[in-house]
Parts: C-alpha cells; structure tokens; sequence
C-alpha cells in the first residue's frame, strides 16, 4: 500500500513541479522551488507512511487481543469464518463440479446444484481475512515466545549467558530433586 500512496502524492505533485520548470525566473530560483517542494512531497510520504504503520501495529494488536482472548468465541471466530469461506471456495470449485460430473454420468435429468456467487468484495474479504488469519496466528506464537520468561545468569559467575527454554526445564527437573545445575547436590559444597 505504501507504493501506491508515495505514487499518488508522486502525481498530485507533478503538476506543482511542471509549473515551477515554466517559471520565467533564474535556473537557482527555480531549483530553490524544486528543493522546497521535494522536501515537502518527502515531509508528507513519511507522515503516511507513519499512519500506515500506526494502522498495521493497531490491526496487529486486535487480533493479538482476540488470540490471547480467554473467551473461545473471541479466539476462534476467524479461523470458523475462513473455515467457512473456505468451505464455500471448495463447494464452488471442486464440490459442484464433481456432483456435476457425476449426475451427467448417473442422472442426467437432475439439475446441476447451485454455485454460490463470489463477489469481488467477497475475494477481498477472504484474502483479507486468511492474510490477518495467518499474521495473527504467527503474531500469537511469537507474543508467547517474547513472554515466556528467560533466565539469564550473565557471562560472569559461572554464567553461560541466557539459557534455552528447554535447559530452564532441564535446571528445574534438578532443583525439584535437589541438584543444581551441574547435578551436585544443593547446599553442599
């Protein structure tokens, strides 16, 4: 989308542009203009640019809602709603045309099951939808990696730095059976 607009603000500003190279004035006059007015077309892609960031990180933060959500309708009603979406894409493609092959071959007087119509907006909805699905699912996983905790016991004092989530668990299997780390016994020397 980001293209399109620095495009769009690119035409809107042409004109400006072309009148500036017109000007009957010195070749620096007309170049202060073209600076002036560059910086300007710049000032302005960057605020768009800006909004559209702020719009992508809001869209992202709501699904990350809903997925974390403790109500199930809330988690799951985009999935049930591609699922449905899916399930009218498969009816219209592969669904009809196998009943309509096999009523010509089994009974030909019957008439052929209806196709559902899928509308442009409809498309934009079902790719809209799988493409927040999927961001929200992937923006889900990587939201329970970044809040799990890490145990980090630092470079000095016998520290390795952070430790894998699957050495956490090794360290806490041990201290429930009284080892440290190194299996040696706790509190002992």
């Amino acid at each position: 989308m980001g293209i399109a607009v620095t495009d769009l603000i690119g035409k809107a500003i042409q004109p400006v542009a072309n009148l500036i190279d017109g000007m009957s004035t010195s070749g620096e006059e007309r170049g202060k203009l073209r600076l002036a007015l560059s910086e300007a077309q710049h000032g302005l892609i960057q605020e768009v640019l800006g909004y559209e960031s702020k719009l992508v990180d809001a869209q992202a933060s709501v699904i990350l809602a809903e997925a974390q959500s403790q109500s199930w309708m809330a988690r799951n009603w985009r999935p049930l709603l591609m699922l449905a979406f899916g399930g009218i894409v498969v009816w219209n493609y592969a669904g009809v045309t196998l009943l309509e092959w096999l009523m010509a071959m089994f009974a030909p007087a019957l008439a052929a099951p209806p196709r559902l119509e899928l509308t442009a907006g409809v498309w934009t909805v079902l790719t809209t939808g799988i493409g927040g699905y999927i961001g929200g699912r992937s923006a889900e996983k990587i939201a329970k990696t970044l809040t799990a905790p890490v145990l980090d016991f630092g470079k000095g004092a016998g520290g390795n730095g952070p430790l894998s989530r699957k050495e956490v668990k090794r360290i806490k299997k041990l201290a429930e059976l009284g080892l440290d780390r190194d299996g040696n016994p706790l509190g002992g020397s």
